[in-house]
């Protein structure tokens, strides 16, 4: 069902340590869809806890770029 979302609304993003969700599942997941996929540096599974500022600035970007 992941080819159903809309990929131009759509970003995946995960944490480049993180172990349940692999970085190799979130380029498949994108990969899928047909979206961006971004890996959050220095994060694991919690990566907007983990690195909190390059989560903020990357979909602060992603939504400019949808405005």
């Amino acid at each position: 069902r992941l080819g159903e979302l809309n990929a131009g609304a759509t970003l995946v993003m995960c944490g480049d340590q993180d172990a349940p969700r692999p970085p190799s599942e979130a380029r498949e997941m994108a990969e899928l869809i047909g979206c961006p996929c971004v890996l959050v540096p220095e994060a694991g599974h919690i990566s907007n806890l983990e690195n909190p500022g390059f989560v903020t600035q990357t979909l602060l970007k992603f939504l400019a770029e949808r405005n």
